[in-house]
């Protein structure tokens, strides 16, 4: 079980579907900011919130498992979640801070190249335009083209 800093944004937490986009603009819509404010809600107070059902609850429950937090803590819950830190601790937190927010932004990206490809080459379904950059976005982490796990016939730009 790892350590998260709790107010950090929840675009960080959520970054990844099947979920992501549904929790976060919800979480947008109720002034849900911080991984803090959110483990401050109850499930049931979630479940009150309008386009949340029960998957995606279980799917925020999981994550937040993940790093030993839960819905509905209290501050004094969040706070001694805080001051709890061994050596060990802040070296992993801080390489696990690396690393998801490196994935938030190269998620992020990927996103708003398969969304540029969608809008600039009409004949590409959704599908097609988020395999295409995957691909890209794996050619710009520097992943050769043999280890690339994806299964593209071609590219779009040879057309």
């Amino acid at each position: 079980m790892g350590k998260f800093d709790i107010n950090r944004p929840i675009a960080e937490l959520f970054s990844v579907e099947p979920y992501a986009l549904r929790i976060r603009n919800v979480c947008n819509s109720h002034d849900i900011a911080t991984i803090r404010e959110l483990c401050q809600h109850s499930n049931w107070d979630l479940l009150h919130f309008r386009h949340l059902g029960e998957r995606s609850i279980v799917h925020i429950e999981d994550m937040l498992g993940k790093f030993g937090l839960r819905l509905g803590m209290t501050e004094e819950d969040l706070d001694a979640y805080m001051r709890f830190e061994t050596e060990d601790d802040k070296d992993v937190t801080t390489i696990m801070r690396f690393e998801e927010s490196e994935e938030v932004k190269w998620d992020q990206r990927r996103y708003e190249v398969a969304r540029d490809l969608y809008v600039r080459y009409r004949g590409l379904s959704p599908y097609e335009a988020m395999e295409e950059a995957e691909k890209l976005i794996l050619a710009l982490q520097g992943v050769p083209e043999k280890n690339n796990r994806s299964k593209r016939r071609g590219n779009i730009f040879n057309r």
